[in-house]
Order: structure tokens, then sequence, then C-alpha cells
């Protein structure tokens, strides 16, 4: 018997779940890591996530691409980015239930937020339920 909850299509679950930061917590640091090339999982973090997904906690990696805020490189590259570790994690036994990615710099200064954003790497406060209840996204706090 699993302890994964399960329900019909469409019907959103309430279950615990984890939320990780990507870089230096999942894969090695890497400044602006935009290449697939580049990414590597750190020590043991596969079946450790392998566990808590077996646990029935849902995974959710939350992180912050302060790089497409500044256009260093676009959205498709932190796209491939998160393929290659879902790639990597399910060759380890792992399942991601979800990425998503806010794009705030420090400051708070950038094309794509308000300047008075202040959430970064990434701040709890980032993150807002969808008003659909859909899912997550990145949301600056006031």
């Amino acid at each position: 018997m699993t302890n994964t909850p399960t329900a019909a299509p469409g019907l959103i679950l309430r279950r615990p779940a984890v939320f990780l930061d990507r870089d230096g917590t999942l894969v090695e640091e890497v400044p602006y890591l935009h290449d697939p090339a580049e990414l590597a999982l750190l020590p043991g973090v596969a079946a450790a996530l392998a566990a808590l997904g077996a646990a029935g906690y849902a995974l959710v990696v939350a992180t912050n691409q302060a790089g497409v805020a500044r256009g260093y490189f676009d959205e498709a590259a932190v796209a491939r980015v998160h393929r290659r570790l879902r790639t990597l994690l399910a060759a380890g036994g792992a399942r991601l239930d979800a990425v998503v990615s806010c794009r705030i710099t420090r400051t708070g200064r950038s094309p794509a937020t308000p300047a008075r954003a202040a959430a970064a790497s990434p701040a709890r406060a980032c993150w807002r339920r969808r008003p659909s209840g859909s899912g997550w996204t990145c949301a600056p706090h006031t």
C-alpha cells in the first residue's frame, strides 16, 4: 500500500509538499546556470527526493532566475535546464511534481517585475497560490 494520494482527473489534491531551492541545494552551484550540460546533481539528492516522494510528499522546486530578469538568457534556457534536472532525478528514482521559477533580482529591479518586489533566492513571500487553484506562481509581495 502506498501513501501517495490518488483522485479523479482534474481534482486538486491536498497533500504535504516540500519546497526546495535548486542551486546549491539540489544541484552544484553554477552562476547563472542556463546550459543543461553544466547541471550536476549533488550527491544523494535523487535518493533523498525519491524517499520523500515515496512517503507521499509533493516535490516542488522553487528557484529564482535573476539571469532571465537581467536578460542574460531566456526562459527557454531555464526550461532546458529543468528538463535535464527532471531526467537526472528520474534516473535516480525521483519525480518532481512541479518546478516554478521567479524572475526577480536581489534589488527587485528588473524589466519583468515591479521595482517594489523584494524577493530573491527564492523568498517564501515570492510565491503565491494562483487564484484558479491550478498551482503556484511568482508574485511580488506587497
